[in-house]
């Protein structure tokens, strides 16, 4: 589709490539001359608009946007990661400002209403025992958060209420399903479909077990998918900015649960494939960027995301060594619990000097000849 407005007045060609006195390339979308506007659209597998405008410059902004339709009008997103949005853009990023307040308040208002039904603590064996034990210089657990640890002892001295540090993972457990209901209306879906995600999401029983709980699940699990929510949301609208608001996000799920390293790696992993598939774009399918700054435009954001997130990890892993005393890791008894999973057969010999009482009836009760049984013979 050609569309060429001149003085006011709109006249559409038969051909996308007329011959006009004005010169047009083909990629770079160009224009010299009288004409005020060029806009060209063209979709790519239904649900990928592109779009370049340009008026009276040889350098035109290349925008694209990922979304369920093919209307490349409707909401036009620069592909720069950090170029400033236009009038359009920032209308809707204030009709979300206002729902954003208004899933807050309604996903708050409903983890409330289930603290109201019951906020009793829940404890797990050692786990909970040793986030309340945790203390600088005392103790700091080695194969567990002690982040999680010094934040749940910090709101205690504050507030002396065990109850105070469920309604605090309440809230973060809020927010993660206010990001649900915020991603689906930023990608244009209906915010009858947000509504209904928010609210399933906010009355699920689970969450609710897991908020009372003196552990890392329910925070851990919420500030993961915050981070994946913005880095999903900093994807389809090519945001540079939300790429790197979801990397604290990505560094707190680590510090409270290192099994979830795989997760925190996916967003940067997927975003720098996307940015490399769009970079790489072959003409034949569809029209690429026009120079090499928009090509590398969608790489920014992923490639600072990734760099941010494993700068974070190095600074942890460095934190961890010196307060456990153990070599920097993210971890310190991970490794442990890997040998136990691919150990040979155990013998009495192997727990010499280690102050263990009885090993051979300890290995006779742990059924230790049976290799099935070894993630259970671990605990």
């Amino acid at each position: 589709i050609l569309a060429v407005t001149q003085s006011g007045k709109s006249r559409a060609e038969d051909s996308p490539f007329v011959a006009l006195d004005d010169r047009v390339e083909r990629l770079g979308i160009s224009l010299a001359g009288s004409s005020d506007q060029l806009l060209i659209g063209h979709t790519v597998h239904r649900r990928v608009s592109i779009r370049t405008g340009c008026q009276k410059s040889p350098e035109s902004p290349f925008s694209y946007s990922l979304r369920g339709s093919g209307d490349a009008s409707r909401h036009p997103t620069n592909l720069h990661p950090f170029r400033r949005r236009g009038k359009r853009m920032s209308q809707q990023q204030r009709s979300l400002k206002n729902e954003f307040f208004r899933f807050a308040v309604v996903a708050l208002f409903l983890r409330g209403a289930w603290l109201m039904v019951d906020s009793r603590p829940r404890f797990f064996l050692g786990d909970s025992e040793s986030y309340l034990a945790t203390a600088i210089g005392v103790w700091i657990p080695p194969d567990r958060s002690w982040i999680y640890g010094l934040v749940v002892n910090g709101i205690l001295g504050m507030t002396h209420r065990l109850t105070a540090v469920i309604a605090a993972q309440a809230c973060l457990s809020a927010m993660s399903c206010v990001a649900t209901a915020c991603l689906l209306r930023s990608l244009n879906v209906s915010s009858r479909v947000a509504w209904a995600a928010l609210l399933l999401q906010s009355l699920d029983p689970l969450t609710h077990y897991f908020d009372r709980s003196l552990l890392t699940d329910a925070p851990a699990a919420a500030v993961t998918w915050i981070g994946l929510a913005l880095s999903a949301a900093g994807l389809a609208h090519a945001n540079g900015w939300l790429w790197i608001a979801a990397v604290p996000f990505l560094w707190a799920t680590i510090l409270l649960r290192t099994a979830l390293l795989p997760m925190v790696a996916m967003p940067a992993v997927v975003g720098l494939g996307a940015g490399l598939w769009f970079a790489l774009m072959r003409p034949g399918q569809s029209p690429p960027p026009p120079n090499w700054r928009s090509r590398l435009g969608p790489l920014l954001g992923p490639s600072l995301q990734a760099v941010g997130v494993v700068a974070g990890l190095a600074a942890y892993s460095m934190a961890n060594g010196a307060l456990t005393g153990m070599p920097p890791s993210l971890n310190a008894k991970q490794g442990y619990f890997l040998l136990g999973q691919v150990a040979p057969i155990l013998t009495v010999a192997d727990f010499e000097g280690l102050g263990v009482e009885e090993p051979a009836r300890l290995l006779a009760e742990s059924n230790h000849a049976e290799y099935r049984l070894r993630t259970w013979q671990v605990f």
